[in-house]
C-alpha cells in the first residue's frame, strides 16, 4: 500500500498532463447566427399528393467542429428525414472555446410546413440545360433549398444545399428555383422552414 501511495502523485501527473488534450476535444461550440441565417435548416420537400401538411417538430443536432469554424461531422436525430439538415449544418460556421474546434449540440426547431412547390409554375419554368453543360455531356442533381415565402409568390430565399459538381448546373437549377411560386394552405408564417428540391439534369 505504501508503494501504491508514493507513486499517486506521479500517476496524477501523468494524468493532467492529458487532460488539456481531452478539454480541447471536447470545448463546447456554437453555431454563428449569421451564417445559419443565410442558410436557414431545411427540410424535406412537401411532395404531392400528400395532403397532410407535415407537423412543426425539432432535430438534434451533433457537429464536430474543426480548428476553422467549419463542421467536419454531422450527427442528426430527427422524427423526419435528416438528411436535408445534416446538409444545412455542413455549410453553417461555428465559433468555439479556445478557437481549438470541439463539439456543438443543440436543438433546430421546424414550424410546420403548409406550402408546396406550385406544379404550373415548375412545369412553366423549367431549369434551362446550360449550353456548354450540353455540349460537354455533363449531368448531375442539384440539391436546392427554397425558403416559402406565401401562396402564389416566389421563394423568399433560394441556396444550393449539394451541388452537383458543377457550377453551370448549380446556376442554373438555382436560376430555375427562383422563378417558382409555392401553394400555401392557411397558417402559413414568415416561419416556414425552407424545403429542400431535387433538380436533376440528364440527357438521353
Amino acid at each position: 500500500m505504501r508503494q501504491y501511495h508514493r507513486h499517486t502523485p506521479l500517476f496524477a501527473l501523468m494524468i493532467a498532463c492529458l487532460l488539456p488534450a481531452a478539454a480541447q476535444a471536447s470545448a463546447r461550440c456554437e453555431v454563428i447566427a449569421d451564417s445559419m441565417a443565410r442558410h436557414p435548416a431545411a427540410v424535406a420537400e412537401l411532395k404531392y399528393p400528400a395532403t397532410t401538411l407535415a407537423p412543426a417538430h425539432e432535430a438534434k443536432l451533433r457537429v464536430q467542429v474543426a480548428a476553422d469554424g467549419t463542421a467536419k461531422e454531422v450527427a442528426v436525430e430527427s422524427p423526419h428525414d435528416a438528411e436535408p439538415v445534416r446538409r444545412s449544418a455542413q455549410q453553417w460556421r461555428y465559433r468555439c472555446e479556445g478557437n481549438q474546434g470541439g463539439t456543438a449540440e443543440w436543438a433546430v426547431p421546424y414550424a410546420a410546413q403548409h406550402c408546396k412547390v406550385d406544379l404550373t409554375s415548375k412545369a412553366h419554368n423549367p431549369p434551362r440545360y446550360p449550353p456548354a453543360a450540353f455540349r460537354d455531356n455533363v449531368q448531375g442533381t442539384v440539391l436546392l433549398a427554397l425558403q416559402p415565402q406565401g401562396d402564389g409568390k416566389t421563394a423568399r430565399l433560394a441556396y444550393v444545399t449539394q451541388s452537383s459538381g458543377s457550377p453551370l448546373l448549380d446556376d442554373a437549377a438555382l436560376a430555375a428555383g427562383k422563378r417558382w411560386t409555392f401553394a400555401c394552405g392557411a397558417g402559413f408564417d414568415a416561419s416556414e422552414p425552407a424545403q429542400e428540391v431535387p433538380i436533376r439534369f440528364v440527357l438521353n
